[in-house]
């Protein structure tokens, strides 16, 4: 699985790799507390599942201009998913996947 980090929302400022084998990292997987990344997948796939529902309704709060992208497979499935800070909805997802993306300083 790669992971994509824009902290300014354009310009790539972290990139990371993550191979897990169950709850268990490889040594070529780059994320810092990959270990816990892998065993956090395990236990909660849908973090990183789906995108936000355009019918939602979501608080109109600004997060921040980050945004975040994962791509690679999970249990055997595609993932090609992204990841912002834009409104209520978004930064809930985002730290619901805060394992993967870092924890955004504001």
């Amino acid at each position: 699985m790669e992971i994509t980090i824009r902290d300014d929302g354009s310009e790539i400022s972290q990139q990371y790799s993550l191979e897990c084998t169950g709850e268990q990292a490889a040594e070529s997987s780059t994320l810092p507390n990959a270990s816990k990344a892998c065993l956090q997948l395990e236990l909660e796939p849908g973090a990183i599942a789906g995108e936000v529902d355009p019918q939602e309704i979501c608080t109109e709060i600004y997060g921040g201009p980050q945004r975040a992208e994962i791509s690679g497979t999970l249990h055997g499935e595609t993932v090609n998913t992204s990841f912002s800070r834009h409104n209520g909805c978004a930064i809930d997802r985002w730290d619901a996947a805060s394992f993967l993306l870092g924890s955004v300083k504001t």
